[in-house]
């Protein structure tokens, strides 16, 4: 994870680095146990040697995690393949991104 940001009370923008990456905008819970919402600001998916990706924006991809457990609700048609092909990365990284927006709002 690179730099957490916060936005205003319950929002966050957290970047990430690696095969997937970018800039994330987090909308944390707003009651226990409810759910993180999370979408792409400007976000690249590449491929597996890094030498080309497509680039995700929020009304491409809506995401949300609760419980530890990422459930991907939104995936513009043209761009489904490209999520498949990271589908297990993707909700990893998108479980730690909850993690450090939630932790960060605690502190």
């Amino acid at each position: 994870m690179s730099n957490v940001y916060g936005l205003s009370e319950g929002f966050k923008v957290i970047g990430s680095d690696g095969r997937i990456s970018g800039t994330w905008v987090v909308l944390l819970p707003s009651r226990p146990n409810g759910h993180t919402w999370i979408k792409p600001h400007e976000v690249t998916f590449y491929d597996e040697s890094r030498r080309s990706g497509i680039v995700f924006y929020s009304a491409d991809l809506s995401c949300s995690v609760r419980e530890g457990v990422a459930e991907i609700s939104r995936v513009a048609e043209r761009k489904q393949y490209d999520v498949e092909d990271v589908e297990n990365e993707l909700r990893a990284l998108l479980v730690e991104i909850a993690r450090v927006a939630n932790l960060d709002s605690d502190a």
